[in-house]
């Protein structure tokens, strides 16, 4: 369980929140419920985090179209 704890604890520090979530899916069923409320909040961000990726490289992709002269 440490472990477990540990790594996704060093994968939120990275700001990777995705693969955080699936380390603490190893914890026993008790450690899974005691993180409840934390892996909700940071569902919500993981999904705010991927919004604003696409909203990024939709940005980007625009911005390189016009450089090209397209519309």
């Amino acid at each position: 369980v440490d472990a477990t704890l540990a790594r996704a604890e060093h994968l939120v520090q990275e700001g990777d929140i995705d693969h955080a979530l699936r380390a603490l899916d190893g914890l026993p069923q008790a450690g899974r419920d005691a993180m409840a409320p934390w892996r909700a909040r940071a569902e919500r961000r993981a999904e705010i985090d991927r919004r604003v990726s696409a909203v990024r490289a939709d940005a980007l992709e625009d911005l390189a179209r016009m450089a090209r002269g397209g519309a």
